[in-house]
C-alpha cells in the first residue's frame, strides 16, 4: 500500500520533500483528472483542472486536516475548480436533459456510464461523508474492502456493509435525477470509469508545475470570525477571504452519516468508537431534522434571533455545515426575509452573518453565490468578489474590469478582487488600484481595512509601497479611524507619528472609544493635540463625557483648551450639566457664549428645565442672579 497520504503530505509540507509529492501525483491524478473531465466535458480543461488541484496541495499541505482523507479533498477541490470553469446554468440545463433520457437497467455499460458521467461527482459529493468516503476508496481507488476497512478504522465486515448502503444512497440520488440503476451496476462501473487512467505526460507536468510552490503555514482564525462584530465587518470579509481560500477552517456540507455494524471494534478502544457512535448519530440526527424547506428556514430563524452574536455565530456555522451545496440559495433568501421581518429583534445587525454565509456558498459553488449577491444584494458582492480574487484572480480581474461603479461610488466588484489579491500580493493589488485614478484612494482603503484584519502591520507595509504622498496621509488616516475601536491610544500616536494626515481621520472613531474605555487617558492625550479642527473635536467628546460625570471637571477642560470651544460645545455641556448641577450650567458655561441670542435662548430653556426639576431651587437662585431682560420677558410667558 505504501506510505500513508497524511505521511506524505506531511513529509511535504516540512521538507518540501519532491519525491513525497509525486506520490501523491501519482496516486490521485487519475481520480483528479476523470472528475475534471467529466464536470467540463474537455481534456484540455481536464488538464487544466488537474494542474490546478494539484498546485493547490502544493500549498496548503500544511492546512489540510489529517482527519479528512485526502481522496475527499481532492475530489472536492477538483470539482470546484472545474465547476468555476463552467457556467452553473449550462451545466445544470445539461445534466437535466440527459437525465431526463430513458435510462434502463438492460442498457449495455458504456450507454449507462454516459448518463451517469455529467452527475455522479456531484452526487458522490452530496453524500455524507461517510459514504462519500468509501466509495471514493472502494470503487474510485478500487481498494479491496480489508484495504478498505485498514484506512477507515473499521472492520472488514462493517466496511463491506458500509459499501453497500453508500451505494445504495448514491442510487436513490440517480434515481432522483431519473437514473434507474442498480447497486450492482454502479459496483461494476465505478471502477472501470471513475478514475480512468490519465494522460502519460500529465503526472509529470503537474509535479514539475509544483516545484517551488511554498505550503503555507497553519493557522486557524474561526475563533476571530465568530466573535467579529458588525462595526469589524471589513476586516471579518479579509479573514474569511483567507479561511475559505485555504479551505481548511470554514465548513463544508457533512451531511448524515451512519452508524455501522462492527463500530465498536474499531481499533483504538471502546471510547473510541462510543465517541464516534455519538458523533455520527447527532451528525444523522441534524440533516435529517433540515430535510425540508420548512425545516430549514425555522432552525435559521431560532439561530438569528440568538441575542449573543458569538453564539449566533457559531451556531450558524454549525447550520451551514449541515446544508446541502443546493440549500445556499434557499437559505441566503430566508435570510433576508428574515433579517429584514419581524421575526429578528429591531436592531440586531445581521450582516456578519449575511457574509459568512455568502462566503461559505461561494466556496462550494462561487458562480451561484455572485448571482445571487449581484442579483439581489449587490452590496455583498465587495465580499464575493475577495473570495474570487484570492483563488483566481486573473479570472475575477477581467469579471471586475467589466462592471462599472454606481454613479459617484466605487467598483465594489473591484475593490473585493483587489482585497483578494492583496492576501498575496500586496504590491500587485496596490498597482492595481492605480489603474482607476478617480476611485484609487477609496480602493486602497479598502484594501487597507481588509489586511489589516490579520496583520497588524499592514499600513507600514502600505506605506512602503506609496510614492504619493496624498495616497500616503489617506492611508494613514484610514488606518487610525480603523485601528481605534480597538486600540485608540495606538490610533492616535500612529496620527501624531504623522501629523500631515491629521486631515484625514476621523477623530470621533478615536475618542468615542476611548472615552468609555479611558476617559482619565483620552483626557490627557488633549495635550500633544495641535490647535485645529482634530482637537476641537476631540474636545468636544472628551469633555461632554467630563461633564456627564463631573460638570464642574468640564468647565476647567474648556477653560485649558478655549482654542477648542466654541457656542454649540457650550450648549451642548450646559444641556449635560443641568441635571447634576444646574448652578455649573447657569453660571460658569452658558455666560461663555459669544451670541447673545444662543445665549439667551440657552437661559431660558436652562431655568425652565431647572424648574421643571426643583421650582423652588431655580426660583431663588433667579432671586440672586440678574439675568437680561429678554430672559426674564420669555420666562415670565412660560
Amino acid at each position: 500500500m505504501g506510505l500513508p497520504d497524511s505521511t506524505l503530505l506531511d513529509r511535504f509540507a516540512a521538507h518540501r520533500d519532491e519525491s513525497a509529492f509525486r506520490m501523491l501525483v501519482d496516486r490521485h491524478l487519475d481520480h483528479v483528472h476523470s472528475v475534471a473531465r467529466r464536470v467540463t466535458g474537455s481534456e484540455d480543461l481536464a488538464r487544466d483542472v488537474a494542474q490546478s488541484t494539484f498546485l493547490r496541495l502544493a500549498e496548503r499541505a500544511a492546512l489540510i486536516p489529517r482527519q479528512l482523507p485526502l481522496p475527499a479533498w481532492l475530489h472536492q477541490t477538483s470539482r470546484s475548480l472545474a465547476v468555476n470553469l463552467v457556467r452553473a446554468e449550462e451545466r445544470r440545463k445539461n445534466r437535466e436533459q440527459r437525465a431526463a433520457n430513458d435510462l434502463t437497467m438492460n442498457a449495455p455499460p458504456e450507454a449507462v456510464w454516459s448518463q451517469l458521467a455529467p452527475v455522479i461527482d456531484e452526487l458522490v459529493e452530496r453524500l455524507p461523508s461517510a459514504y462519500r468516503d468509501i466509495i471514493l476508496h472502494r470503487f474510485y481507488h478500487d481498494q479491496s474492502h480489508a484495504a478498505v476497512a485498514a484506512k477507515l478504522g473499521l472492520t472488514e465486515e462493517a466496511a463491506r456493509k458500509r459499501a453497500a448502503r453508500a451505494l445504495e444512497k448514491l442510487r436513490a440520488l440517480l434515481g432522483r435525477r431519473g437514473i434507474t440503476t442498480t447497486t450492482v451496476a454502479l459496483a461494476s462501473l465505478l471502477p472501470v470509469h471513475a478514475a480512468e487512467p490519465a494522460p502519460a505526460a500529465l503526472a509529470g507536468v503537474v509535479a514539475a508545475a509544483a516545484k517551488g510552490v511554498v505550503p503555507l503555514a497553519k493557522g486557524g482564525l474561526i475563533s476571530t470570525v465568530a466573535a467579529a462584530t458588525a462595526g469589524q465587518k471589513a476586516a471579518l470579509a479579509g479573514m474569511a477571504v483567507a479561511l475559505l481560500a485555504t479551505g481548511a477552517v470554514l465548513p463544508q456540507w457533512r451531511g448524515d452519516a451512519p452508524v455501522e455494524e462492527g463500530v465498536t471494534m474499531v481499533a483504538g478502544g471502546s471510547n473510541e468508537a462510543a465517541e464516534r457512535g455519538v458523533k455520527l448519530r447527532r451528525e444523522r440526527a441534524a440533516h435529517v431534522a433540515l430535510e425540508t424547506p420548512e425545516a430549514r428556514y425555522g432552525r435559521l430563524r431560532e439561530i438569528l434571533s440568538v441575542g449573543d452574536p458569538v453564539g449566533r455565530r457559531k451556531s450558524l456555522l454549525d447550520f451551514l455545515d449541515d446544508l446541502a451545496p443546493g440549500d445556499f440559495e434557499e437559505t441566503a433568501g430566508n435570510f433576508q426575509r428574515l433579517s429584514s421581518g419581524a421575526a429578528i429583534a429591531a436592531g440586531t445587525d445581521l450582516q456578519v452573518e449575511f457574509s459568512l454565509m455568502l462566503l461559505t456558498w461561494a466556496r462550494l459553488d462561487l458562480p451561484a453565490s455572485l448571482e445571487f449577491v449581484e442579483g439581489r444584494a449587490p452590496r455583498f458582492c465587495e465580499d464575493v468578489a475577495a473570495y474570487w480574487g484570492a483563488t483566481d484572480p486573473e479570472a475575477a480581474l477581467a469579471w471586475a474590469r467589466e462592471k462599472s461603479p454606481a454613479a459617484g461610488g466605487v467598483n465594489l466588484r473591484l475593490a473585493g478582487v483587489l482585497e483578494g489579491i492583496a492576501r498575496t500580493d500586496l504590491a500587485r493589488a496596490i498597482s492595481l488600484a492605480g489603474e482607476f485614478p478617480s476611485e484609487q484612494g477609496e480602493l486602497l482603503r479598502r484594501v487597507l481595512y481588509a489586511q489589516y484584519g490579520r496583520d497588524r502591520e499592514a499600513p507600514a507595509k502600505m506605506l512602503a509601497l506609496l510614492d504619493d504622498e496624498g495616497l500616503r496621509q489617506a492611508v494613514i488616516g484610514a488606518a487610525a479611524n480603523f485601528r481605534a475601536g480597538a486600540d485608540p491610544d495606538g490610533s492616535l500616536h500612529l496620527l501624531m507619528d504623522h501629523p500631515e494626515a491629521v486631515a484625514e481621520a476621523n477623530p470621533l472613531s478615536i475618542y468615542n472609544v476611548w472615552v468609555g474605555q479611558d476617559l482619565g487617558a483620552a483626557t490627557a492625550s488633549l495635550a500633544s493635540l495641535p490647535p485645529g479642527e482634530f482637537l476641537k473635536s476631540a474636545l468636544s467628546v472628551v469633555s461632554r463625557e467630563t461633564a456627564v460625570r463631573n460638570p464642574a471637571a468640564a468647565v476647567e477642560l474648556i477653560q485649558r483648551y478655549p482654542a477648542g470651544v466654541d457656542d454649540g460645545l457650550l450648549k451642548t455641556l450646559a444641556e449635560v450639566s443641568l441635571a447634576a448641577a444646574p448652578e455649573v450650567a447657569l453660571e460658569q458655561i452658558i455666560p461663555r457664549m459669544t451670541d447673545e441670542d444662543a445665549r439667551n435662548s440657552a437661559y431660558v430653556s436652562g431655568l425652565a428645565r431647572w424648574g421643571e426639576m426643583d421650582a423652588g431651587a431655580a426660583r431663588d437662585w433667579r432671586a440672586g442672579h440678574p439675568l437680561p431682560a429678554e430672559v426674564n420677558r420669555k420666562l415670565s410667558l412660560r
